[in-house]
């Protein structure tokens, strides 16, 4: 799922990263700077794309949102996949060579039931390693057929991406990257965007996000919210330490949230929380190179979260 990184210069050069959020109906691009610690946004751009099953209409939307944001040639570009059919586990093995880890995550997903049907894309991540010599891995598992989907159509605008990332891990990297998170608390990060909402929870004690897509999408608060409710219960139960307090926030359309306002007014009473759920904004939380959004478009930088943890990636 990934592919070899660029070697950039090392003098006189800033690194810039472009992240492409690409939705059934619309295309967001970021582009990100680093300087020294801090990034930097240099430009968004946005397009639609037409009802069509035309994959030329798809790539043109594409292109059209890349030169919105301003982004280069030789810049690096993420993309991502998601969806319930992409599996992410925290699986744990023995200490084992790196190369053979992803043969292992593969037997033991078979082994114990969890690996789907057809051909299948595995990628791991080593999230810690136990002071007994133990593994804990992040793991994923996708179809091949979601992964060639997606580098066909971003091909079709003449890219040819660096990585290909999971979409709840990049809207939870844009946080995690931008903004502090105490140890004793759990992050309750709820995701309004079409077509798959979902809904990731992390603190950093466990390390492993748990992630959940909403079964009804938006058309049932009230759904929505028991499976908030039912998750949250479980992971600090389970995968939380003691005590562990709840921070919610939200990203995607704020619109759509309004809907849930009422029924999550109750959830946080249920919790004790003394804070409402939050929206997480990336653009008001990073510098600007300039004056970034595209003339009369109406942005929300709610909706740039996972677009922002993509390029995060490359940077």
């Amino acid at each position: 799922m990934l592919t070899k990184p660029l070697n950039w210069p090392v003098f006189g050069f800033v690194p810039r990263a472009v992240g492409v959020d690409i939705g059934d109906d619309v295309v967001r691009a970021v582009v990100l700077k680093k300087r020294g610690q801090q990034f930097i946004a240099a430009g968004v751009g946005v397009s639609e794309i037409p009802l069509t099953d035309d994959w030329r209409e798809a790539g043109q939307a594409l292109a059209e949102a890349l030169k919105g944001a301003g982004a280069k040639k030789r810049d690096p570009v993420v993309c991502s996949i998601g969806g319930p059919q992409v599996i992410i586990r925290l699986v744990k093995l023995p200490a084992i060579p790196l190369q053979r880890i992803v043969e292992a995550i593969r037997w033991q997903f078979r082994e114990t039931g969890l690996l789907p049907e057809g051909d299948l894309v595995f990628d791991a991540q080593v999230l810690q390693t136990t002071p007994g010599g133990e593994l804990n891995i992040l793991a994923v598992c996708a179809p091949r057929g979601l992964l060639d989907k997606k580098l066909k159509l971003v091909e079709t605008a003449g890219i040819v991406p660096l990585h290909i990332d999971v979409e709840p891990l990049a809207t939870l990297n844009a946080f995690l990257s931008l903004q502090s998170v105490a140890l004793d608390e759990t992050i309750v990060l709820v995701s309004l965007s079409e077509p798959l909402p979902f809904l990731c929870l992390y603190n950093r004690q466990s390390q492993f996000p748990l992630i959940r897509y909403f079964s009804e999408g938006l058309e049932n608060p009230a759904s929505i919210v028991e499976e908030i409710r039912t998750s949250v219960t479980y992971f600090q139960a389970e995968l939380a330490a003691p005590g562990t307090s709840l921070r919610c926030l939200y990203c995607g359309n704020q619109e759509r949230f309004a809907g849930l306002k009422d029924q999550m007014a109750s959830l946080l009473n249920l919790w004790n929380l003394r804070e409402q759920a939050a929206a997480f904004d990336p653009l008001a939380i990073l510098e600007w190179e300039r004056s970034i959004l595209p003339a009369g478009k109406l942005i929300q930088g709610t909706e740039l979260a996972q677009a922002v943890g993509l390029a995060l990636r490359a940077l």
